[in-house]
């Protein structure tokens, strides 16, 4: 089985639906924190997903 790793795309989108989530009405303060916070996560691992694939672009552009 070979290993897959998130997209940026994918990290965003999953920011997106936690963020929604932590929106809700009705759910705890404490829920919507945690959500809030996990949200938070995933957009900043998506940034770094896209500052990881400029890298290995710009890499791969350098002649050998």
């Amino acid at each position: 089985m070979k290993d897959r790793v998130m997209t940026a795309a994918e990290a965003r989108k999953l920011a997106s639906e936690y963020r929604a989530q932590a929106r809700q009405a009705g759910i705890s303060q404490k829920r919507a924190s945690l959500l809030t916070n996990i949200s938070r996560t995933f957009s900043g691992l998506a940034s770094q997903l896209e500052i990881l694939e400029a890298d290995v672009a710009a890499e791969q552009r350098k002649p050998r």
